[in-house]
């Protein structure tokens, strides 16, 4: 595992401007920061849970990897790895990723839809959808706003509200360079739980990939490997 008791060093990165977030011919990693409306500490249990869940079901269907996390009361750290885009995508990968987002009977309506425009002889309508879909896949702006705006809908139903939830896009830092600089961001983010006293140690603040992985967790498990190997 990571080593927690050494310094964090420097915050590692480079600021890089929006329209070239994702390069599709190389994989990148990129270390995401987003607060709530005016810093309110909206996030408690049951919100961190239901970010949670939220952001393993966006990384299911995007192929874009959360090598590590940490969820505070009123923000979030996320470290993402964005492999280079695939030269080709099947139906069959694209619908099975959709089963990520969308339930049962939603995965029924696209599935009568498209039938049905097969069956009209709309061959082009088909194309089009599965564009469409494969087009949000790999996209590390695509991720973070789908991530974040199913979060505000599902909280302002729940609070009965109305209005932006977060404080602005997001802030995105490309991670490169020598000297394990993914390492030392992901611990940095890992420790955001402890700098806030929450926590003696990352394992103790249940709201991080470490403690996930420290509790089994399969997919946190999984990057800290990934952290540590370098690939």
């Amino acid at each position: 595992m990571l080593d927690w008791g050494g310094g964090l060093g420097r915050f590692v990165g480079m600021r890089i401007p929006r329209s070239i977030l994702r390069q599709a011919d190389r994989a990148q990693v990129f270390h995401v920061i987003s607060r709530v409306v005016d810093r309110r500490f909206i996030f408690t249990e049951k919100e961190k849970g239901v970010f949670l869940q939220m952001l393993r079901q966006q990384e299911g269907f995007s192929g874009v990897e959360v090598l590590a996390y940490c969820v505070m009361d009123n923000h979030f750290h996320l470290l993402l790895g964005v492999p280079a885009r695939p030269a080709e995508l099947s139906r069959e990968e694209i619908r099975r990723r959709m089963g990520y987002l969308y339930s049962r009977s939603r995965m029924a309506e696209f599935d009568g839809v498209i039938e049905e425009r097969r069956a009209a002889g709309n061959e082009e309508y088909v194309s089009e959808f599965y564009g469409r879909m494969g087009a949000r896949m790999y996209d590390l702006s695509v991720f973070v706003k789908e991530l974040k705006l199913r979060f505000s809908k599902w909280y302002n139903r729940e609070q009965e509200r109305k209005g932006t939830l977060w404080e602005e896009r997001f802030r995105c830092v490309l991670v490169e360079g020598s000297g394990n600089a993914t390492i030392r961001t992901a611990v940095y983010i890992e420790l955001n739980g402890v700098r806030a006293g929450l926590a003696e140690s990352p394992q103790q603040y249940r709201w991080c990939s470490y403690a996930e992985a420290m509790k089994g967790g399969k997919k946190a498990r999984q990057g800290i490997i990934r952290i540590v190997s370098g690939g």
